[in-house]
């Protein structure tokens, strides 16, 4: 093996070791509706967020005219967002928006 592949090969490996270090973010679905709560414990918050949008838009949802969202107690970036066009139709997402990050669509458990 030439040594510049050797070398690509370890910083794919050291990148990827970093990645998984940085997003350790729990599969939302897999959650229990008490672990939910705990992590995040409300109340809601109806008034928009900046973050959140700009995640929204970068991730390129589109049916989210309204959102509702929930912050984490593990991170101050990570949210769970419901949204919705119609306000009775909803769709959750998990976002880190520190990295701009979004999980989803998820089925809206709370």
């Amino acid at each position: 093996m030439s040594r510049t592949l050797l070398v690509y090969a370890l910083i794919l490996i050291v990148g990827g070791i970093i990645a998984k270090s940085v997003d350790d973010t729990p599969d939302i679905a897999k959650l229990t509706r008490e672990e939910i709560a705990h992590r995040f414990p409300g109340p809601w918050k109806y008034e928009s967020h900046k973050d959140i949008t700009e995640a929204l838009m970068a991730a390129k949802i589109r049916e989210c005219g309204n959102y509702q969202y929930l912050a984490s107690t593990h991170s101050n970036d990570e949210f769970l967002v419901y949204c919705s066009n119609d306000r009775q139709n909803w769709t959750a997402y998990l976002m880190r928006t520190r990295i701009n990050k979004v999980w989803g669509p998820l089925k809206p458990n709370l």
